[in-house]
């Protein structure tokens, strides 16, 4: 698809005439009506309406108008993605979950920009499902995530396995409500394993009012607000140690694994270095408790 007649089309669609549009684009009014007729052409069918007020979307315009923003959008991201900055020979596009980036993958990027300084870093956080489309897309050259998911082309590989252990404020005390682990619980997805073992060892619980996709904010939740939660052995260690935070007695210890993900067809001394550095910095935070 012709990126210019793309961009006519959505200037056109934004703008509601052909004569502002041209403006915008600065070019003649004729100019934009040929490129109009052209996608017309190329899809067969009209995507405008003409009249005296100027123009409205058809059904068509209106189905291609979603898929055009989305060709655009992509484009300008593969051309983020792709270029290479001045003074780099190579770009590595690396995606997280929030609450990992905070936590431990934080110090893998001054690792990486010290052992590879000629690899340009691009750092992103999202969901994993999110995380995954994006590296069945190619959009992203690797992912570090809870809950990663067997996609053809795709390698996983396990970097460390923590603990989880169920914590609570101190003053938290009394029977819990709903089948739930602990009082005041605060209910941390940690992905599809801690799911199933979760359900395996509480089947009695129901889902509470608080439900929190980010460890690290469902953490901060508890010791500011109270309540209790599963949370990684190295995040809870020094709380636990100065009092902030109580052990429940006799909960189930639950694994959290990390994976990364990356393609089957790749860079291997690039991507060889950068689990290495993964191992590295993940499996010292993960040993050594912290605030």
């Amino acid at each position: 698809m012709d990126l210019v007649l793309v961009r006519t089309f959505l200037e056109v669609a934004a703008c509601g005439s052909f004569s502002a549009a041209s403006e915008r684009l600065n070019v003649t009014q004729s100019t934009v009506s040929a490129r109009v007729k052209a996608l017309e052409d190329r899809l067969g069918r009209p995507v405008f309406m003409r009249n005296k007020g100027g123009t409205a979307l058809t059904m068509t315009g209106q189905q291609f108008q979603r898929h055009a923003t989305q060709i655009l959008r992509s484009w300008e991201h593969a051309c983020q993605d792709i270029a290479i900055p001045e003074g780099f020979t190579s770009v590595l596009r690396v995606g997280s979950e929030a609450g990992l980036w905070m936590r431990l993958l934080h110090q893998w990027i001054p690792w990486m920009q010290h052992h590879v300084p000629q690899v340009a870093l691009r750092i992103e956080a999202g969901t994993p499902d999110v995380l995954m489309l994006h590296l069945i897309e190619g959009t992203h050259d690797m992912g570090v995530t809870y809950a990663p998911q067997s996609r053809p082309g795709l390698k996983v590989d396990l970097l460390v396995e923590e603990d989880l252990l169920l914590v609570k404020t101190p003053e938290i005390n009394g029977a819990p409500a709903g089948g739930a682990p602990a009082p005041g619980y605060v209910y941390v997805d940690w992905g599809r394993e801690f799911r199933i073992h979760h359900q395996a060892s509480y089947p009695d619980f129901q889902m509470p009012g608080l439900l929190i996709g980010i460890g690290t904010l469902a953490f901060k939740h508890v010791i500011n607000i109270g309540g209790s939660g599963y949370f990684p052995r190295s995040l809870v260690n020094n709380y636990i140690a100065r009092g902030d935070l109580d052990l429940v007695d006799g909960a189930p210890l639950f694994s959290l694994p990390i994976y990364v993900v990356y393609p089957v067809m790749r860079d291997e001394e690039l991507f060889d270095t950068a689990i290495t550095g993964l191992r590295e910095t993940i499996l010292p935070a993960c040993m050594n408790s912290g605030d």
